[in-house]
């Protein structure tokens, strides 16, 4: 539970930094078409319910083999993916 709180409160901080590094950091025009900052934000999000069907795909797959990760081994897979998608 301690490295999940750690971990989440971490990541939560990237809604407020985010932003403003973007903003300093990232060309947010693209031709005619200017792409607003705070949707930034939104690719996780688009990230993460789009890798729902994938994650339930691979983890049913190795059901059937009688080798899917316990529990806290996805939740610790999922902390390395964040880690590494930031």
């Amino acid at each position: 539970m301690l490295i999940t709180v750690l971990q989440s409160v971490s990541f939560y901080q990237l809604w407020n930094v985010g932003p403003l590094w973007t903003r300093q950091q990232v060309a947010l025009d693209l031709g005619a078409f200017a792409f607003p900052c705070p949707g930034s934000n939104r690719s996780n999000s688009i990230a993460s319910v789009a890798g729902v069907p994938l994650l339930l795909w691979i983890w049913r797959r190795q059901a059937r083999k009688g080798r899917e990760p316990n529990d806290l081994a996805k939740i610790a897979g999922a902390l390395g993916w964040r880690r590494r998608a930031i």
